[in-house]
């Protein structure tokens, strides 16, 4: 027996294809947000790094070295800015000169 009302249907119809691209530009989205998100700085990078800016400032305009104790989940590191405006510590992505802390990442 034949069917007289149905055709055999051919390629994709528009609401399919309105769906498809609709699909992709939403996992584009997240993707491109998430990869965003990767080069910024982490909360407690900008805390670290205030806290040695305003240590580096207050050994500047005191004219004397300022000592600071910074503490993380891996210990403590010692952190000390001379009145030259450097930084002495053994944390290993601290800018020793610019008295920053640099993202991990971002090298």
């Amino acid at each position: 027996m034949r069917h007289t009302g149905w055709r055999q249907r051919r390629g994709v119809t528009l609401i399919e294809l309105i769906v498809a691209i609709a699909v992709l530009s939403i996992m584009l989205a997240i993707t491109t947000l998430s990869f965003a998100n990767k080069n910024k700085p982490t909360v407690a990078t900008l805390s670290v790094s205030a806290q040695v800016s305003a240590l580096r400032s207050s050994a500047v305009s005191s004219g004397m070295p300022r000592t600071l104790t910074l503490r993380d989940s891996t210990g403590a590191t010692l952190v000390t800015a001379l009145p030259d405006g450097r930084v002495v510590s053994d944390m290993p992505n601290l800018d020793r000169v610019a008295g920053i802390v640099r993202n991990e990442g971002a090298r």
